[in-house]
């Protein structure tokens, strides 16, 4: 399967995971997919499956959820798998306050930081 839904929230980095990993494999990428034409998502996915170089359809929501009128997209759409990105958590956002410190050499303790 050379093809990816990839949902979640708006602002999540959901569209700028899928443009660095379509630029390390040299796929292609189709924000808001969901309210996209139906046509061209539809030979997208044909072609990505045709090339091998894979095709990531950024959507707000999984794709039963879109109702696409063209059947062959929706059978299409029912057989690809789907990725979501959750609402960052307080692990997520303790992480990343350490990395970012760290790039910049200082040294963060986050108990020190939470009430």
């Amino acid at each position: 399967m050379k093809a990816t839904v990839l949902t979640g929230p708006r602002r999540s980095g959901r569209t700028l995971l899928a443009r660095t990993f379509a630029e390390r494999v040299h796929g292609r990428v189709i924000d808001q997919a969901d309210s996209h034409d139906e046509e061209e998502v539809f030979h997208a996915w044909n072609d990505a499956q045709d090339t091998g170089h894979p095709v990531i359809l950024v959507a707000n929501s999984a794709p039963p959820a879109w109702s696409p009128a063209l059947p062959d997209l929706r059978t299409r759409l029912a057989i690809t798998p789907v990725a979501t990105i959750n609402q960052p958590d307080d692990k997520l956002f303790e992480a990343l306050i350490q990395l970012l410190f760290a790039d910049r050499g200082f040294t963060c303790r986050w108990r020190h930081f939470v009430s």
